[in-house]
């Protein structure tokens, strides 16, 4: 502020000097007058800049002292909050399907396809850390937790397990994993109504070990191989309900902590390939572009609970029924193409168990519009994914009408997921269900609305 008044001055004695000039001079004094006001202007700027610079000080000594505070905090709370991460979310169905009552159908159910609304689950997503972001292996526990609403409420851990994970090389990787989760061929559903094939195979989860090792870069002309093992205690066999209207059932495999029991005796092996061609903005309109290609074999036996349920009158008059064989395989791969908001995924199975064959699939594509700018009131809708499913379930035995796991089907679901703000996503699907029964086809259309609020 010294310097700012000495400033002052000399340019005030300045133009004291100039006011006894003569008047030819006078232009010249005007030009001081501005030299002064833009000197003057600068200081100001000069000061305010100091001042921000004094506030950013303090809070860099604050922020300073909070660091020292956090590096010196010990302790299980501290460790907790530092470790402990709890999300979820919350299901919220409505279900519409058509009238099964109709004598007319394969099954009458006594359903009058009246909608009706229902809460499917509340689900908590807890995860624990044991390493941090530093340690060369990342070691953490994490499952879903779901709170069932059903006429018998009742808790269950759909998926329970322990993760070691870590990076060898910028090129290597590898993670291995213990307790309850999903098949690792399992391709992501959308929606909320399931494939055929994963209603048959793989809706549910496996308990045992599942090992995965990645190797190369997807960047790279060579791309990333993906190598899979797992060593679990496999699914029994169980009528499955294919569609969220109750009334008709598949072959499906349920299990997790039932059925075979605990014995780890099905394993599975699968090779991976990635490679990501091009990056957004190289290739005009397209957008970045990838591929995936996997396939897979997992080997089993059939246990005592699969026979009976083989041998009962579900087939009844088939092979399958007489058969006392044990052996339990299924393979098949996966196929995905990404071309910017677009994405195409094909999925092929077939299963043996003992005598009973099927063949399963889908061919999927979706595309996802993000809105630069999200539409309504302060950004709500923020993108849309419409998407179209294609699905098949071949069985290998003569159709019963009675028995609608000898059903052949297929399936089109039409359906768009709008996000919603960041944490609300609402789905809207309709699926289109046809089933050769050996007699009148039954009418088991459906439409599902969900939101799903997550936390």
């Amino acid at each position: 502020m010294a310097c700012r008044l000495a400033v002052l001055l000399l340019v005030g004695a300045g133009l004291a000097g100039a006011a006894d000039a003569p008047a030819a001079e006078a232009e010249g004094g005007a030009g001081a007058a501005d030299a002064q006001d833009e000197i003057s202007a600068r200081l100001d700027r000069i000061d305010m800049e100091i001042a921000e610079l004094r506030k950013l000080k303090k809070e860099i000594e604050a922020l300073g002292k909070d660091l020292k505070k956090e590096k010196n905090r010990t302790g299980f709370l501290s460790e907790l909050e530092h470790r402990f991460d709890l999300g979820g979310e919350v299901d919220l169905e409505f279900i519409k399907g058509q009238d099964e009552s109709d004598p007319r159908d394969a099954i009458p159910e006594g359903s009058d396809g009246e909608p009706y609304l229902y809460l499917r689950w509340i689900r908590l997503k807890p995860r624990v850390d044991f390493t941090s972001k530093e340690d060369p292996i990342q070691v953490e526990l994490a499952g879903q937790l779901d709170f069932l609403a059903r006429s018998e409420p009742r808790a269950r851990a759909k998926e329970l397990y322990l993760t070691a994970e870590g990076l060898h090389a910028p090129w290597a990787e590898s993670r291995i994993r213990i307790g309850l989760d999903d098949r690792f061929m399992a391709p992501d559903n959308l929606g909320r109504i399931w494939p055929l094939a994963a209603t048959s195979y793989w809706r549910n989860e496996e308990l045992g070990l599942f090992w995965r090792t990645r190797l190369g870069d997807t960047r790279e002309p060579w791309g990333r191989l993906g190598l899979h093992a797992s060593l679990t205690n496999g699914m029994r066999l169980a009528d499955e309900d294919p569609h969220e209207a109750e009334g008709f059932d598949a072959t499906g495999h349920d299990a997790r902590f039932g059925g075979n029991g605990s014995t780890l005796r099905e394993y599975g092996l699968g090779l991976g390939w990635e490679r990501r061609w091009c990056e957004a903005g190289d290739v005009p309109l397209l957008g970045a572009i990838g591929t995936e290609f996997m396939g897979f074999y997992y080997n089993d036996s059939l246990g005592d609970d699969d026979l009976v349920y083989l041998q009962s009158s579900r087939f009844a008059g088939s092979d399958i029924a007489s058969s006392n064989l044990r052996g339990k395989e299924l393979w098949g791969g996966n196929a995905v193409l990404k071309v910017g908001g677009f994405t195409g995924i094909a999925h092929l199975m077939e299963g043996r168990d003992g005598r009973l064959r099927r063949k399963t699939g889908f061919l999927e594509a979706s595309y996802r519009w993000d809105f630069e700018q999200p539409l309504f009131l302060n950004q709500i809708v923020r993108g849309v994914m419409p998407f179209v499913r294609y699905e098949w379930l071949d069985v290998s035995c003569p159709h019963n009408v009675a028995q609608s796991v000898t059903y052949d089907r297929e399936r089109w679901v039409l359906a768009i997921v709008t996000p919603i703000m960041e944490t609300i996503d609402l789905m809207a699907e309709y699926a289109i269900n046809k089933d050769e029964t050996g007699g009148r086809d039954p009418k088991n259309n459906e439409i599902v609305l969900t939101l799903e609020v997550r936390f």
